[in-house]
């Protein structure tokens, strides 16, 4: 799959073999990104003749900020995965200890110290379930 965005005076280019077949609004998008790199590199390769300290400084700041910016979209592909994990039931056949390789709501009770903290856990699972529309099939019986 090859991705390819040009723009006046330049073009670049990005080919991967394990890239997969893009829908359009994908590859637009994506190609956008290429804009934006192209952009970059042409407005550092035309700075005029300065104090080379002075474009290093620049290549450096260039570097940090899509370097901090690389952290930031991969924070929130995490996060979008993570929050898909949540909602998302387990397969048919799994169980919480396929997954975690422990029982949750085991877990939780052997930290809950009072009876008062399970109330607090099971009050707040209760709400939770609610809100999220669950059938109920949660740790609701935490005072055990």
């Amino acid at each position: 799959m090859k991705i390819q965005e040009s723009c006046k005076g330049w073009t670049m280019e990005y080919e991967a073999q394990l890239l997969r077949d893009l829908t359009e609004p994908e590859a637009k998008a994506l190609q956008g990104i290429l804009h934006l790199a192209g952009d970059i590199v042409v407005s550092y390769t035309q700075l005029p003749e300065v104090d080379p300290t002075i474009k290093q400084m620049v290549l450096d700041n260039i570097a940090i900020s899509l370097s901090e910016t690389k952290d930031d979209i991969l924070t929130t592909i995490d996060h979008a995965l993570t929050m898909h994990a949540y909602h998302a039931p387990l397969e048919p056949g799994l169980q919480e200890l396929d997954v975690f390789g422990f029982n949750l709501k085991e877990a939780l009770q052997s930290v809950l110290k009072t009876d008062a903290e399970a109330a607090i856990a099971a009050e707040y699972f209760s709400s939770f379930n609610e809100e999220e529309g669950d059938d109920g099939d949660g740790p609701e019986d935490l005072q055990s």
